[in-house]
């Protein structure tokens, strides 16, 4: 994030939307839904499975806060 906001054209995270249509969205707020529904999926999933559900949270959490740098 630091490196891809620093070859942006954005001075601050929170002003980079998330996309040219989604006015009032940043990239910022649809990052942090997505990890919030993320670890709502993983909550409902032990609740149903509570056996069969393993999960790296480090992976999870990474993979919800990078899955989008690309667009900076």
């Amino acid at each position: 994030w630091e490196e891809a906001l620093r070859r942006s054209r954005w001075k601050n995270l929170s002003d980079a939307p998330f996309g040219v249509a989604t006015l009032g969205i940043t990239l910022l707020g649809h990052t942090k839904a997505v990890l919030h529904n993320a670890l709502g999926i993983e909550r409902n999933l032990r609740e149903v499975h509570p056996s069969q559900v393993e999960l790296n949270y480090d992976v999870l959490i990474i993979s919800c806060i990078l899955h989008d740098v690309d667009k900076l």
